[in-house]
């Protein structure tokens, strides 16, 4: 999802691409279209969007809007981002699944700062409760809790469900 300068998506891409041999469809997203053009040029065998997941209409340029009109996907990955949406939760994850493929999946990964304070804690203060969170958007198949010491020195949530009608 929120590509940043591509990295990730590129992982992503190379990793399903030497498992299955064909091409896969990877599409990053991220509010800045200057990520978006810088990751467009670094890695132009994936596509990269412009788009505000917390808006009603997140794809505001024809351009966009095209190329993602009825586009779903098998596998939508959140990562280190709800920090950033935590206060637009609600629409940013409407818009999440509206991505999702029916028996599609979702993957977050998110880290929990040991500090005692960071955005969105209001809403986001702790992997157990960003695990109730996602339970209503999607099933859980499976959670993993992890401490990390390199980066935030917290705790961090790796989460994967499948997309849930029943809980909209």
């Amino acid at each position: 999802m929120p590509c940043g300068l591509g990295y990730f998506s590129n992982r992503l891409y190379n990793e399903v691409n030497a498992n299955d041999g064909g091409r896969p469809l990877v599409t990053g997203i991220d509010i800045s279209q200057t990520a978006v053009e810088k990751a467009r040029k670094k890695f132009p065998e994936i596509s990269f969007i412009a788009g505000d997941l917390t808006k009603e209409n997140p794809f505001t340029s024809n351009h966009e809007q095209r190329a993602m009109r009825h586009k779903q996907f098998d596998l939508v990955v959140v990562k280190e981002v709800l920090w950033y949406v935590s206060h637009n939760l609600k629409s940013f994850m409407q818009n999440v699944l509206s991505l999702i493929k029916e028996d599609g999946f979702l993957y977050v990964a998110q880290s929990f700062p040991e500090s005692g304070t960071w955005v969105g804690k209001e809403v986001l203060d702790s992997p157990e409760r960003l695990k109730e969170i996602l339970s209503d958007y999607s099933k859980p198949i499976t959670v993993c809790y992890e401490k990390e010491y390199t980066n935030c020195r917290g705790n961090y949530l790796h989460y994967l469900g499948n997309r849930n009608y029943e809980n909209k």
